[in-house]
This record gives C-alpha cells, sequence and structure tokens, in this order.
C-alpha cells in the first residue's frame, strides 16, 4: 500500500482511517453467519419415543430420563433432534443414534448431590462423556456423591481446578490412549485419587460394558429358559412306548 500511494508509512497510516471500508462488511456478516449456522429452536422433557429407544438400546431405563432433555435444533437446513446433556455453561452435549455433537459453549457437566455451596465437597466422580455417567445412574441408583463430566479431554484443565475442591476423587475414563493420558495427568496432580478402569478393564468405556452386561444376561436367560424347555420335553412319556390296550 505504501509503494502504490508513493508515501511515508505514517501517511498511509493517516490515509486508512479516513477511509471507509463498508464495503467489507458484508463479508464480514457472512463469516460470522458461517460460524454459527446452526440454531436450538426448543428444548422439551424427554417424550420422544425415537429418543428413548436409543437410550434403550446404550442399556440405559427410565430412571435417567430426568437427567437429559429432548433437543430440536437446526444445523444449515437440516433440522434435527436429540439427547440433550446440558454444561455449566449452558451448551448442550448431543446424542441420536446417527448425530453426535455439541452446540452453545463447551464445558464441563457437574451433577451435584448438594447446591449448597457452603458445604466441604468430599467425594466425586469423574466420567469423560454422559453417556458414561448415566451408566453410572444405572448401576448405582443410591450413590449420593457427585459427578464430574469433562465433555472433552481438552476440558482437562477445567476438570482440574474443579477437582480441587473434592477429597476423594474417582476416576471412570476411557481405555483409550487420550483416555489413559489424561488419567496419568489427573493422577499427577491429585496422587490420592483412584483410577477405577480396571472394573471395565476389556471395554472401551462404562457404557460398553454395562451393555455389554446387559446382553451377557440377556443370552443367559435364554440359555436357560431352552434348557428348560429341553428338560420338559425329556419329562414328557414317549408314546412310542406306551402299551396299547
Amino acid at each position: 500500500m505504501q509503494k502504490y500511494l508513493n508515501a511515508s508509512v505514517k501517511k498511509v497510516l493517516e490515509w486508512a482511517e479516513k477511509q471507509n471500508f463498508s464495503s467489507f462488511q458484508p463479508q464480514n456478516k457472512l463469516e460470522k453467519k458461517a460460524q454459527h449456522n446452526y440454531e436450538i429452536e426448543e428444548i422439551r422433557e424427554l417424550e420422544n419415543e425415537n429418543l428413548k429407544e436409543y437410550l434403550h438400546s446404550r442399556g440405559l431405563s427410565q430412571i435417567i430420563y430426568p437427567l437429559v432433555k429432548e433437543v430440536y435444533f437446526r444445523l444449515g437446513e437440516k433440522k434435527l433432534y436429540a439427547i440433550g446433556f446440558e454444561n455449566l455453561s449452558r451448551g448442550w452435549e448431543l446424542r441420536n443414534s446417527f448425530y453426535k455433537g455439541s452446540l452453545l459453549k463447551k464445558d464441563i457437566s457437574v451433577n451435584l448431590s448438594n447446591d449448597n455451596p457452603s458445604l466441604k465437597k468430599r467425594n466425586v466422580v469423574v466420567f469423560e462423556g454422559f453417556m458414561d455417567d448415566l451408566s453410572f445412574v444405572e448401576m448405582k441408583r443410591f450413590y449420593t456423591g457427585d459427578i464430574l463430566i469433562m465433555n472433552s479431554i481438552a476440558l482437562l484443565n477445567t476438570t482440574k481446578e474443579k477437582l480441587k475442591n473434592y477429597s476423594e476423587i474417582n476416576l471412570f475414563l476411557d481405555n483409550d490412549k487420550a483416555g489413559e493420558k489424561c488419567r496419568d495427568i489427573i493422577l499427577k496432580s491429585f496422587p490420592a485419587a483412584r483410577d477405577l478402569s480396571s472394573i471395565y478393564a476389556k471395554h472401551k468405556d462404562l457404557n460398553e460394558y454395562l451393555q455389554h452386561g446387559i446382553q451377557t444376561e440377556k443370552e443367559e436367560q435364554n440359555h436357560q429358559r431352552e434348557q428348560k424347555i429341553i428338560q420338559e420335553e425329556e419329562r414328557k412319556p414317549n408314546p412310542i412306548y406306551q402299551r396299547k390296550r
């Protein structure tokens, strides 16, 4: 620009301040619109049967319904609905049978056993995703401590800051490289924290472990029914050997 105007840097800056660059503003608006090409249209209590069926396919029952919402949203020209799980910044983690994503600001989620901030926090369990949180609630229905869901391992520092409020920390992180790295970092900062991933060592996460357990139980029940039918058939008298009268 300095060469074009054949002027000093000072004069170029003075010239730039006097110019009207309004012709570039529509482009900025378009860029902003492209970055936020979504809209949450409605948030309801969970009623949709398709979403309930999705939760059931993940091994979850109606006891977790109060912990989630039914979120209707638009992505570009597509209108979608999904299970919604809210974070501390009022953003949403979204899941259905074919979609996994988040809307608005990304943040951790915390389910508190007591909302009184003056009470000293003692016990917390930590998960990477909310499906593992829901799985824990499904399996431990009488748990009375707090629950922290990272929603992304990128929020590790936020998680660590929150964990300073607890004297007892239990980790249920994923059994993959990212989960192991995250686990090691937390354990380094909180040596007294307990890594409980060995409970589901043969599975990627707690939800996969829950689904496997339900499937195994169903197979065992089917096997028992089949054995019962076979035994009942064996007890019946064979008509071939019945005496004719």
